[in-house]
Formats: C-alpha cells, sequence, structure tokens
C-alpha cells in the first residue's frame, strides 16, 4: 500500500511483512463514480481507515495509478537511486533480499546481480 494519505495504511495499522507483500490493491479499486467504495469488512477491521481515506479528496479527472518512488525528487525510481537507497547504513541486510524485490524492476535486479557478481560488460 502506497503512501496516499501521509503514511502507508500498512504502516499505520502495523500490517507484518508477510501480509504487505500480498496487497495488491490500487487506490482505484476502492473508488465508484468519484465516491470511495471501502468494504463493510475493511472498515470493520480497521475503524481508523475511514478517517484516514475521508482526508483525502477524489480528483474529478480520472487518472490511473502509478507508482512513486519517494526517495528521489522525480518520484521516478532509478538504479542510481536504488543503490544509494540500499548502500546506505541503515541495517545490515542479505544483498539477495534488497536486489530480489517487488520494489525494484527485474531488470534493474538483473543489473545489480551482474555488477556484484562482476559480470557486467566492458
Amino acid at each position: 500500500m502506497h503512501d496516499w494519505c501521509g503514511s502507508s495504511l500498512s504502516s499505520v495499522f502495523n500490517f507484518p511483512q508477510q501480509v504487505q507483500s500480498n496487497l495488491h490493491s490500487t487506490v482505484s479499486d476502492y473508488i465508484e463514480n468519484h465516491q470511495w467504495h471501502i468494504p463493510w469488512q475493511l472498515q470493520q477491521a480497521f475503524p481508523p481507515l475511514m478517517s484516514h481515506v475521508n482526508r483525502v479528496t477524489i480528483p474529478i479527472v480520472e487518472k490511473q495509478d502509478q507508482l512513486l518512488w519517494k526517495h528521489s525528487k522525480s518520484g521516478m525510481l532509478s538504479l542510481k537511486d536504488a543503490y544509494k537507497f540500499t548502500s546506505t547504513a541503515r541495517q545490515k541486510l542479505d544483498w539477495t533480499e534488497i536486489i530480489w524485490n517487488l520494489a525494484i524492476t527485474p531488470s534493474k535486479s538483473f543489473m545489480m546481480w551482474r555488477l556484484i557478481h562482476n559480470r557486467m560488460s566492458t
């Protein structure tokens, strides 16, 4: 779930990592006729959800959802940004978990794998 209402809903509601990786809905999945349509089950399971959702204004003109990389000014993920983000001294992670994950496109993951294994063509 993306950071579209101040902070990600997965962090607000403390979703475990294994749950977060299975979340595939987009904001547009919950909008019909320019109104929020949040399933009753979600509203009951997470009572504060509606207060977060109701603070977001639904645009009049429909736009396709897009992913934004919040760690860059442009919102686009570049190989340089991914490297800078993963190489910071936040916490020690296994490099395979950093490179091969849903947040990085497979082509960039493969390029990083080649770089780590000294397999880049010259």
